[in-house]
């Protein structure tokens, strides 16, 4: 369980992306947690693009994905945890990336790693050239899934996550999309894990 105030940082850090036109899906897998309900709802009240989707009981993390894929209406997605945090420009360089480069279909970025008092502790620094990538994709995840950006459609059409890994998903995931697909990193860290 998040704790209420990394859960209020990282909602926080969505509803103030310069980048405005998002709808916000919240998945709630069934939580016990009475402070992280008054969290949700009062962001909920807040902002008009912030949905919450409660799962009547723990369907874990990668059906609670796939729930929220089929809920969504976007043309592109957006992954972030309930601890981790974006920074403002995130979402607005992402999705002017995919727009000018409409054969990417999965797009990571560099991060920080910080500690619970939001200390800088680590960089994530993936691969960034798409032919090395692809090459140490095989040997080791290369993208930050709570960085990510994809192409909806296209991951729907590829069946989504795979529920039958409770772990990994997103390696699976992404080596699926660069099978077929170009995948990307961009040099900006936009993300703080």
């Amino acid at each position: 369980n998040t704790p209420p105030a990394f859960l209020e940082a990282s909602i926080s850090s969505i509803l103030s992306q310069s980048f405005e036109d998002f709808e916000f899906i919240v998945v709630d897998d069934a939580s016990s947690d009475d402070d992280v309900k008054r969290v949700l709802d009062v962001y909920a009240v807040k902002d008009a693009r912030l949905k919450v989707i409660t799962n009547r009981e723990n369907l874990g993390l990668t059906r609670s994905l796939n729930r929220a894929l089929q809920i969504a209406r976007g043309r592109y997605v957006a992954r972030q945890d309930s601890d981790d945090v974006s920074l403002p420009d995130r979402l607005e360089k992402q999705v002017l990336f995919m727009r000018h480069r409409p054969d990417i279909v999965l797009l990571g970025t560099r991060g920080y790693i910080i500690d619970e008092d939001d200390r800088i502790i680590g960089r994530w620094e993936p691969a960034l050239v798409p032919s090395l990538i692809r090459k140490k994709l095989l040997r080791g995840n290369q993208f930050l899934h709570t960085s990510v950006m994809f192409r909806r459609k296209t991951v729907l059409e590829l069946g989504g996550y795979d529920e039958s890994f409770r772990y990994s998903q997103d390696y699976d995931l992404f080596l699926r999309i660069s099978e077929n697909y170009k995948v990307y990193n961009l040099r900006e860290i936009l993300y703080a894990w």
